[in-house]
C-alpha cells in the first residue's frame, strides 16, 4: 500500500501542490490525470526524490519513505525516457545495475538479457539508442526501471509522443507491471491512455495542483457524465482533438 498524506510543494512563491493526499494497494495502476501544470510530474518527482515536499508524508506498508529508501522502492520512467545516448541499448540497463545496486557484471548482463526478452528488445541488445523508434525506447525506459525490482513504478507522461496502435501497447505493458503486484502511478493528460480496456485502476484527476475527483476506470468508461470534474476534462480533452 502506498500512501500519500498532505503532501505540499511551493516553488519560486508558487504554489504547485496542495495537500495531496490518496492510498493505493498493491498491484494498482493509479492514473494521475490532468492538464500541464496541475502538478502531476512534480509529484513523481517529489517521490522519486528528486524534489522534496514541504510537507506531508509518503509510506510505503507503513514505512515511510525518505531520500535513503527512496530510490530501493521506486523507479521513474521519464517523459522523454532520459536515456544514454552514448550506451548501447543492454549497457543503459547494466550500467545501473552495476554501478548504483552493486551486481556483478554477470548478474547485470543475466538481467539485462532477460528483461530485454520480456519487452521484445533482445534484438537490439548491442544496437544504438539513436537506432529505436519512439516505442522500442519507451519499452527501454520500462524496462530500465523494472531493472531495479522497485515496489512503485512512476511513469511520466509515457504515451505523448507516440500513436494510439504503441499507446494501446503501453497500455497492455502498464498492466502487466500491476499484475506481477506493483504499483504503477501514470502521470498522464492522455484519455485514451486511460480509456483503453486493457487497464483497470484508478484514475485521479488534478487541478492547479489539488486532487479534485477520484474515480475507478470503469466509473469513468462507462459512467463519465456523473463524473463532474473528469466529464469537464474529457469535453476539454476532446474539443483540443479537433
Amino acid at each position: 500500500m502506498l500512501k500519500i498524506n498532505n503532501i505540499s510543494k511551493a516553488i519560486g512563491g508558487k504554489q504547485i501542490l496542495h495537500d495531496i493526499t490518496f492510498e493505493v494497494p498493491a498491484g494498482t495502476v493509479a492514473f494521475l490525470l490532468g492538464e500541464s501544470g496541475s502538478g502531476k510530474s512534480t509529484l513523481l518527482r517529489i517521490l522519486n526524490d528528486l524534489e522534496h515536499q514541504d510537507s506531508g508524508t509518503i509510506a510505503i506498508n507503513n514505512q515511510q519513505i525518505n531520500g535513503a529508501n527512496a530510490h530501493k522502492m521506486m523507479s521513474l520512467v521519464f517523459q522523454h525516457f532520459n536515456l544514454f545516448a552514448h550506451l548501447t541499448v543492454k549497457q543503459n540497463i547494466t550500467l545501473v545495475l552495476e554501478k548504483v545496486y552493486g551486481n556483478d557484471v554477470a548478474q547485470a548482463n543475466a538481467l539485462a538479457e532477460a528483461l530485454l526478452k520480456k519487452f521484445k528488445l533482445e534484438h537490439k541488445a548491442d544496437a544504438a539508442i539513436s537506432s529505436l523508434s519512439g516505442g522500442q525506447k519507451q519499452r527501454l525506459a520500462i524496462a530500465r526501471a523494472v531493472a531495479v525490482n522497485p515496489y512503485v513504478i512512476c511513469l511520466d507522461e509515457p504515451t505523448s509522443a507516440l500513436d494510439p496502435l504503441l499507446t494501446a501497447h503501453v497500455a497492455q505493458q502498464i498492466q502487466e507491471l500491476a499484475n506481477e503486484g506493483r504499483i504503477v502511478l501514470v502521470a498522464t493528460h492522455d484519455m485514451n491512455l486511460v480509456l483503453n480496456k486493457n487497464v483497470h485502476g484508478i484514475v485521479l484527476l488534478m487541478r492547479h495542483g489539488s486532487i479534485v475527483e477520484v474515480a475507478s476506470t470503469d466509473e469513468v468508461r462507462s459512467s463519465a457524465e456523473t463524473l463532474k470534474h473528469l466529464a469537464q476534462f474529457m469535453q476539454g480533452a476532446s474539443e483540443d482533438t479537433v
